[in-house]
């Protein structure tokens, strides 16, 4: 009975990681779903903006209350977006680099786009920093 034991809790291993998966994809289809639906809105805003812009000049006058308005609902669109930029990128197990923005592999040291040290979540930045400034000078000092 061992060896049917053994596969049977194999079998249920198995089972329940690939549940874990279809959850985690699951998940991450919900969160692009509603960071698409927020780039669009974004994308409306800004021609919102555009056009009210557009308008204010066409008439040589000013509305700074409306302007200001647009302004605000951009940047709390912008924040939502990030946001969900964030949790998509912690259910795809991805880390942001810190000078472009683009996502990489959690298991990256480096960013793929620009070449910036990622910083892992564990790790310090300014210990980071240091150890960077100090592999800088051994380079320049020749």
């Amino acid at each position: 009975m061992g060896i049917l034991d053994d596969v049977f809790d194999k079998a249920k291993n198995v089972a329940n990681m690939a549940g874990k998966k279809t959850e985690e994809f699951v998940e991450v289809s919900k969160l692009k779903l509603e960071e698409n639906q927020l780039k669009g809105d974004l994308e409306k805003a800004f021609a919102k903006l555009g056009h009210i812009m557009y308008e204010l000049l066409k008439s040589d006058s000013e509305n700074q209350k409306l302007v200001g308005a647009c302004v605000e609902e951009i940047d709390e669109i912008a924040a939502r977006l990030n946001t969900i930029e964030n949790r998509v990128a912690e259910a795809k197990k991805q880390v942001k680099c810190p000078v472009c923005g683009i996502n990489n592999q959690v298991e990256a040291y480096y960013c793929h786009r620009c070449g910036s040290r990622l910083v892992k979540n564990d790790e310090e930045p300014a210990a980071e920093a240091q150890a960077d400034d100090a592999s800088d000078d051994a380079f320049h000092k020749d």
